[in-house]
């Protein structure tokens, strides 16, 4: 499949997949933060490039950088490698080859560009299997259903409730 123009962006809020192709340490505007080129793996953007940063904390009276546990940048790692994982974390080139799952986000004052929406990022499940997970939940839940056994004054209430 050819890569997505680099000029169209991905719609905010669309789910994606990426593989994080690089990831360095850089000072920014606002300090100190990872940037990471990410590459969307699969679906209708597969190709698409993009860059999203990660900002780190400095502590003020040690001058150290640190992950802020919470934050975007600790929901990467957690995603990625897990808790456990994100808590052993040392440097930034671990991430590099990583896939994870999130929602697109459009940044900037303008929105002109695609990042990664906080609160949707997620360890990558390879679309198979997410549909075989998806699949076998649905019948979880089915089979769930067809063992509850309602009162008789439930279901009197029930039948009320909808007018029947």
């Amino acid at each position: 499949m050819p890569k997505v123009r680099r000029k169209q962006l991905i719609p905010e809020g669309t789910p994606i997949d990426v593989l994080i192709a690089d990831a360095q340490e850089v000072m920014g505007q606002f300090g100190p933060q990872y940037e990471l080129d990410l590459d969307v793996i699969n679906g209708e953007f597969k190709g698409y490039p993009f860059k999203d940063w990660l900002k780190l904390h400095r502590d003020e009276e040690t001058g150290e950088t640190y992950i802020k546990e919470g934050g975007k940048c600790w929901e990467v790692l957690a995603a990625v490698f897990g808790e456990t994982g994100a808590e052993e974390f040392e440097d930034v080139s671990e991430l590099v080859g990583e896939k994870l799952t999130a929602r697109a986000s459009l940044r900037g004052k303008a929105k002109k560009n695609n990042g990664l929406e906080f609160g949707s990022i997620g360890p990558y499940i390879a679309p198979k299997k997410r549909k075989a997970n998806q699949k076998k939940a649905e019948e979880a839940i089915a089979s769930d259903l067809e063992e509850a056994e309602l009162s008789a004054e439930d279901e009197e209430d029930m039948k009320k409730g909808l007018d029947v």
